[in-house]
């Protein structure tokens, strides 16, 4: 990002952002409620345009093609007719992975998010932590270019945090290769826990 800027009505929500997240690195960007911390992932998503400024990826426009990011909202958003297992396979089934394919990829990831066991349970019958490690994994399992996560709560445990950490690297997928970790960006409006396991914490603005 360079010098962006979003109004939205009388309120400057972003004023002359430059933000830069290189390979491998995870960046958490921390801010009270109402900072832009989320207004930032509407923008790299395409939901909202920046009034001013450029967004750019490998020294180019960034492409809107929905194939840049992969993004974990606030709530999980998990659907509540679909097992846990088939809930994290559900971006690569839209990617237009097949299910046992998918479902090969996801399983052995589930002992490091913590939820080795719960694969066939449904989202009511998982804890929120656990509900939001299986959102976390959904994100990650997908192995886009770039994952933005937007107050992952999953991160707000030590145990929990840490195994995802692990996770993260093991995620990408043969086009990421062994042990490599995707650029992310993550918004929380606390540091804690959250600081120990990435490269950078900026604030939004």
């Amino acid at each position: 990002m360079r010098n962006v800027g979003v109004t939205l009505g009388e309120t400057a929500v972003l004023d002359d952002v430059s933000l830069h997240v290189g390979q491998g690195e995870f960046v958490s960007i921390l801010g009270p409620s109402g900072a832009g911390k989320s207004t930032l992932f509407r923008l790299l998503t395409g939901a909202l345009a920046p009034d001013r400024g450029e967004i750019l990826r490998d020294c180019a426009p960034l492409k809107l093609d929905g194939q840049t990011f992969a993004f974990m909202p606030q709530r999980d958003a998990l659907m509540p007719w679909r097992r846990i297992i088939d809930n994290v396979i559900l971006g690569l089934e839209v990617q237009g992975v097949p299910r046992a394919e998918a479902r090969a990829r996801a399983l052995p990831l589930f002992v490091e998010f913590g939820l080795e066991g719960f694969e066939q349970r449904y989202p009511a019958e998982l804890s929120g932590g656990m509900r939001q490690r299986a959102a976390l994994l959904r994100t990650v399992i997908q192995a886009r270019p770039i994952q933005l996560l937007d107050e992952p709560s999953a991160c707000s445990t030590r145990s929990p945090a840490h195994r995802c950490s692990a996770g993260w690297k093991t995620a990408g997928g043969p086009r990421a290769g062994p042990r490599c970790l995707s650029p992310m960006m993550c918004a929380r409006r606390w540091p804690f826990r959250i600081a120990s396991m990435c490269c950078r914490a900026v604030p939004p603005a």
